[in-house]
């Protein structure tokens, strides 16, 4: 083992991780390079904003223990503390499932209870030890993050919705622009600004077929 179990060490006073790297060469080992760090210093690691301070990571063992670092405002929550003492679990068989994937090595997603709030778990393997690293957000958190997203992308879709009419609106608003002034060149005598001979046709064309008993 690289990194062995968070274990309490009566002469610090407080829980450390040993360390233990192999040194070899040659092909053999000729020695172990050893160091043992504070439970904070494993903290410092894992202690990563998550949703702004609204969630946050811990690690579990193969045997679905707390290896550390410790949950906030949960004191009592020391390592090799058990998965059922850590999460409001009722049922056997959604423990047995939440172990059986940590035991697996592989990740999945889950929604358990703590202290009476609902928690989205998200459990990834770290490829070490067995252990698994687990994130953990308040369900409320992730409501409030998806109405937010729902409410700025309706905003978003709106105000596209806008820019496209008032698009549409200044086209048409220039293909009527151009079309007036190509008629007026077409219909229109540049020296005199009446109306030419073809408009004349064209207006006594229209005015002979309303027919409506009048002669011309």
């Amino acid at each position: 083992e690289i990194v062995t179990e968070t274990v309490y060490d009566e002469l610090l006073g407080d829980y450390v991780n040993h360390y233990a790297v192999p040194i070899e060469g040659d092909g053999t080992r000729v020695g172990v390079l050893y160091a043992v760090n504070p439970q904070g210093y494993l903290a410092s690691i894992t202690d990563v904003p998550v949703f702004h301070g609204s969630g946050f990571y811990t690690i579990l063992n193969d045997n679905c223990r707390l290896v550390g670092p410790q949950i906030p405002n949960q004191a009592n929550l020391q390592p090799g503390t058990r998965l059922r003492d850590i999460f409001d679990i009722e049922e056997t068989t959604e423990e047995e499932q939440f172990c059986n994937t940590v035991q697996e090595g592989s990740s999945g997603h889950f929604q358990l209870n703590m202290d009476g709030q609902k928690y989205a778990v998200t459990l990834q393997p770290l490829g070490i030890n067995g252990w698994s690293i687990i994130s953990l957000v308040p369900a409320s958190v992730l409501d409030t993050f998806y109405n937010s997203t729902l409410v700025g992308s309706t905003i978003l879709v709106f105000v596209a919705a806008l820019i496209f009419i008032f698009l549409l609106y200044n086209q048409r608003r220039i293909l009527l622009k151009n079309k007036s002034e190509l008629e007026e060149l077409a219909y229109s005598d540049q020296l005199t600004g009446e109306r030419n001979f073809v408009k004349l046709q064209l207006d006594g064309e229209a005015l002979l077929e309303k027919d409506d008993g009048h002669s011309y």
